[in-house]
């Protein structure tokens, strides 16, 4: 896929450039161009490790939680971190976290509980990472999870359908992310 643009720097301020960017690699995907080869025998646990490392040091400043490290796989709405999900709702009509909440509903409802940090995951943590960095700099408590719904499966973890109940299936963003352990389906495609 190629493109035709022409982009004229006196008509962008530095940070809308940077949107501009950010935006485009949202289209072509989760960061793909910054994930190295995989190294032969890597197995899909290795890689989402890998991954989610190679983006997290894009933003040092965003702190991550493990999915083995969280006290409960699920917890109710009023204990433990807020999960945010910050991928598409395509992707979210496939499977969520139990409990979580999409970015953009808690976005518009702007209901925060400074005791209470928001967990944001997406896939593998790049698009969360990304958005955490931002919340942390309008002075919200905002972590990453760590490697997303990949290495929460990984851990164990569970998924609910949008109606609740329980499901294996989870979408992956497309086919570089497809590493899900045996157990569960994935889904991948265009995710908008």
């Amino acid at each position: 896929m190629g493109y035709n643009l022409v982009v004229k720097p006196q008509l962008l301020s530095l940070g809308k450039l940077r949107a501009w960017a950010a935006g485009l690699l949202l289209i072509h995907g989760c960061g793909s161009s910054h994930v190295p080869p995989a190294p032969p025998g890597e197995s899909s646990a290795e890689a989402v490790e890998r991954m989610a490392t190679g983006y997290e040091q894009e933003w040092p400043e965003v702190p991550q939680m493990r999915a083995d490290e969280l006290p409960a796989r699920q917890w109710s709405a009023s204990d433990g971190p807020l999960l945010v999900d910050c991928r598409s709702v395509k992707e979210r009509a496939v499977s969520i976290l139990p409990g979580s909440v999409a970015l953009a509903d808690w976005e518009s409802a702007r209901q925060v509980d400074p005791e209470r940090p928001l967990l944001l995951y997406c896939t593998i943590g790049y698009r969360s990472t990304r958005a955490a960095a931002g919340l942390r700099k309008r002075g919200i408590d905002a972590r990453n999870l760590h490697g997303g719904v990949l290495a929460w499966a990984h851990a164990g973890g569970n998924f609910v359908d949008p109606e609740g109940r329980a499901t294996r299936r989870v979408h992956v963003y497309g086919r570089p992310w497809d590493l899900l352990p045996s157990g569960y389906t994935s889904e991948h495609g265009d995710p908008r």
